[in-house]
């Protein structure tokens, strides 16, 4: 049975189902977002199936259904989500237009290099890196993923040369200390092999 405009049916942790507004479930995917969900499983799936049936549910017909905003929100937590349960192809299936990041990562795991950089350049040249954050001094984290995932694939497909040229953007002074340290550390450790293998 498809869910109704106003409503949601979601397994409680109880296995019984339980009746709640979109607005309900997006308090519950907020929650669930807030531990730490890239070694759980259990907490994964079940905010898969949360946003799941939370997209599902949506019928821009009604005025009960959640806004865009919300809908784009919960697609883009819904993608991550399933990166962390290493479902790539499902990533690449489901994204649309404005989840880059999440495809570029995707089509990287795939090993499908040449399609994740052409993704990348065309995304980069568009101005396309959408789901953009950006710190207290105005640096994307988005942009710097990016030019990490680029980096990394161009030096899989033994592109070292230009792979050198981007690390050295990315720990240049603006993008390098906006890095906290588990990202720096990993980002000169790539830069590290990527000089060795040059």
């Amino acid at each position: 049975r498809r869910p109704t405009k106003t409503t949601i049916k979601m397994a409680a942790s109880n296995d019984e189902a339980a009746t709640t507004t979109w607005q309900e479930s997006i308090a519950e995917l907020q929650s669930l977002l807030d531990t730490s969900l890239e070694d759980n499983r259990d907490a994964n799936l079940q905010l898969s199936s949360i946003c799941s049936t939370i997209l599902d549910s949506d019928d821009t017909s009604s005025s009960s259904s959640p806004p865009e905003a919300v809908l784009k929100a919960v697609r883009t937590i819904y993608l991550r989500v399933l990166l962390n349960l290493g479902e790539y192809s499902k990533v690449v299936e489901f994204a649309t237009n404005n989840n880059t990041l999440e495809v570029a990562y995707a089509l990287y795991r795939l090993r499908k290099y040449d399609a994740c950089r052409k993704l990348i350049v065309s995304s980069t040249s568009n101005d396309d890196t959408n789901n953009n954050t950006t710190d207290e001094d105005g640096n994307s984290s988005t942009d710097r993923v990016l030019m990490h995932i680029h980096a990394q694939t161009l030096y899989r497909m033994g592109e070292t040369n230009e792979a050198d040229e981007i690390y050295s953007k990315i720990l240049s002074s603006k993008e390098g200390d906006a890095m906290d340290a588990d990202e720096r550390e990993d980002t000169l450790s790539n830069a590290l092999a990527n000089r060795i293998a040059n």
